[in-house]
């Protein structure tokens, strides 16, 4: 009788532990398949996502670019942007940083921020679908301040990357009348 108990609890314990080692399998391949969807969904995204710089204008310490969305898909989130720079200051010192965001419309020393959105940056026309999200043929004004200041005769560069990834970068030397 009390090996027929033991048995018993022996199996009840044996199906117990098979039913929770399969739970926890079942829960594990759930979430590696919504993470494997939700990557795919990234990816096919930033796929379709595309920047192209229509020009840069540097008075030294200000730096304008204009970018334009030529992709499919809308960007925004722009605190998630990243803005990296490249440049000699008048002494001829050798520079690389990264520029953080800020919502300001002013931004501070090696701070960047968005002037504003257009459908047509050069005649000024702005958005007025979507404020605050960079959809397909609109350009973005971003305001960039340099510490210490740009060689305006020296060719500086500026990469920008969206948060989804996509990224474009080009050169910036003196000033561009359709940036400023």
């Amino acid at each position: 009788m009390v090996s027929a108990i033991t048995t018993l609890v022996s199996i009840a314990l044996l199906l117990a532990s098979v039913v929770f080692v399969g739970s926890s399998t079942f829960t594990s391949l759930r979430q590696l398949s919504e993470g494997w969807t939700q990557r795919e969904g990234n990816a096919f995204q930033a796929l379709r996502s595309r920047l192209g710089a229509v020009c840069t204008s540097s008075t030294g310490p200000r730096v304008f670019v204009v970018l334009k969305n030529t992709g499919e898909v809308p960007l925004l989130h722009f605190r998630g942007w990243d803005v990296f720079v490249e440049y000699y200051d008048n002494s001829g010192t050798y520079y690389q940083k990264r520029l953080a965001y800020t919502s300001a419309p002013n931004p501070g020393n090696n701070q960047w921020t968005v002037q504003g959105i257009y459908i047509d940056q050069e005649n000024t026309i702005r958005e007025r679908f979507q404020p605050n999200i960079l959809d397909p043929q609109e350009e973005v004004k971003l305001d960039l301040r340099l510490s210490p200041s740009a060689r305006t005769t020296s060719n500086n560069r500026v990469v920008v990357a969206a948060a989804n990834g996509v990224s474009v970068a080009t050169f910036f030397s003196g000033t561009d009348p359709r940036c400023d």
